[in-house]
């Protein structure tokens, strides 16, 4: 059989002890990737840079504050650096690891097969790829359901007032996490309320103290999501439903659902099939549970959602809350019984094998970067420059407005002092607590040209400074080069007013 040579490793591995340690090397690892390729900040991660200045009940329309609020707390440790970001992400990739590895060791009593769950989890590409490049909120999101699910599991089978308790906290802190946690959440609930075994386990006065301590929980956020309804409202009609005619949203709807169920589901299928076909066998004749029930329901309502109202844009990511527990069930199904539970090595070693094919992947971008890794390559861009900003005066703080979120986010990386805004996120505004000067920075060479009607409420250029890339990218010439410019705004503008402390 394939991988048999690795069999007696992972065997020693299929520990609550061995699972522990694998989370810790995983994120560990991943997180020195990230940190080797540079201290810039890009993608989502600049916009959160410049809204952990302080401690809000809500900062975004489109996504709940929890991955902010652990943001902050890491920053008081590291400051706002890149370092922040990766350990707040290689906190939620262990969580999620070890909330997988408790779920599927509560569902079917066994170590082994908890603990396969766990090592196959880099093989969904929300959590094997887009957990260590692109996700921010999403980290927390797949932390969040793992939470839910082992909690859920857990009170049927122990069913004491902690157990509520526990139930009511994941419920809260998954609320936080992102909104979608909501539906997916509320489809488990009421796919277990159609079972009798599982009415017996949630229609009990237990289950209003779960309630009450996840609302208690996301009470803070909840009340702001009031006064922030409508643009919350928007902000999901225009990233969910395109412009495009009735008919046309149907159709990409309908095909965005078949291809998140089946990127999601695809690695780990293939896996199995490299394997062997008892595995798969195995599988067909697994019982449909309360997680195939889940998954299943959910895909209902996708479809529903994309009939009824023409929701077009269903995203890889989005599948997460939805098929985690499709992915719980396709793993115990996998390793059940004898025959199966013997592949559960090999399995594991398909899983180690992607794993260091992606790590590879990322070191040898972090090594020479470029095509076809990126286009933009945005974490490379030398922000340090920044640094020649003017200093402010003596007991004051000045506010540095970057004209793009890019700019904006490293200057907070590089002024943790400072008081940084974005003009793209007028909305937010950090503490004005002591007065300063107000600068506006630019760049060309990362942003369009601010419209002329911002360049009318500056002051002439102060400066321009930039220079050369530190790495040339693979495929080109020579080294690109960025420059940025700093004007003084003019006080009693309207920029000023908005931006400044004006």
């Amino acid at each position: 059989m394939m991988f048999a040579g690795a069999a007696p490793i992972v065997e020693k591995m299929l520990t609550p002890r061995g699972v522990v340690l694998a989370a810790l090397l995983y994120a560990g690892v991943n997180a020195a990737i990230t940190l080797s390729m540079g201290p810039a900040l890009a993608l989502d991660e600049v916009k959160l840079n410049v809204f952990t200045q302080s401690l809000q009940a809500g900062y975004l329309p489109d996504n709940p504050p929890l991955f902010e609020w652990t943001l902050i707390a890491a920053q008081r440790l590291v400051g706002p650096t890149l370092a922040s970001f990766v350990m707040v992400k290689a906190v939620y990739l262990a969580a999620a690891l070890l909330f997988t590895f408790l779920a599927v060791t509560e569902a079917t009593g066994q170590v082994r097969t908890g603990a396969a769950a766990a090592f196959l989890l880099p093989l969904l590409p929300p959590v094997g790829v887009s957990f260590h490049q692109t996700l921010t909120h999403s980290t927390a999101l797949v932390a969040a359901i793992a939470f839910f699910w082992f909690a859920l599991l857990r009170l049927r089978r122990r069913k004491g007032l902690a157990d509520y308790a526990l139930l009511g906290a994941a419920i809260g802190i998954g609320l936080l996490s992102k909104y979608s946690f909501a539906l997916a959440a509320a489809l488990s609930l009421a796919a277990a309320l159609a079972r009798p075994e599982w009415r017996r386990v949630l229609a009990t006065p237990g289950a209003f103290i779960a309630a009450c301590i996840a609302l208690t929980i996301a009470a803070p956020h909840l009340s702001w999501l009031v006064t922030s309804s409508a643009e919350s409202l928007a902000t999901a009609q225009e990233r969910l439903i395109s412009g495009d005619s009735y008919l046309d949203r149907v159709v990409q709807g309908l095909l965005a659902v078949i291809w998140a169920v089946a990127s999601f589901f695809t690695p780990i299928a293939v896996a199995a099939f490299l394997v062997a076909r008892r595995p798969l066998q195995s599988l067909l004749r697994a019982e449909r549970t309360l997680l195939f029930d889940s998954a299943a329901w959910s895909a209902v309502v996708l479809i529903m959602a994309v009939l009824m109202f023409g929701v077009s844009n269903i995203q890889e990511r989005y599948a997460i809350p939805f098929f985690y527990s499709g992915y719980l069930w396709v793993v115990i199904g996998l390793c059940q019984g004898a025959p199966a539970a013997r592949s559960i090595p090999a399995l594991v070693a398909v899983s180690a094998v992607f794993v260091l094919v992606f790590a590879s992947a990322r070191m040898a971008e972090a090594a020479a970067p470029g095509r076809p890794f990126c286009n933009d390559c945005r974490h490379h861009i030398p922000y340090d420059y920044l640094q020649d900003v003017p200093a402010p005066a003596p007991g004051t703080r000045d506010t540095l407005v970057g004209f793009d979120d890019n700019t904006a986010g490293n200057l907070r990386r590089l002024f943790p002092q400072a008081r940084v805004v974005s003009s793209h996120q007028p909305f937010y505004s950090p503490p004005a607590d002591q007065s300063g000067a107000c600068y506006f920075i630019w760049s060309t060479d990362v942003a369009p040209s601010p419209p002329h009607s911002v360049l009318e409420q500056i002051g002439p250029p102060l400066s321009r400074f930039g220079g050369e890339w530190r790495r040339r990218l693979r495929g080109e010439a020579g080294p690109r080069t960025t420059y940025w410019s700093v004007a003084a705004i003019n006080r009693g503008t309207p920029l000023a007013n908005a931006l400044c402390r004006d």
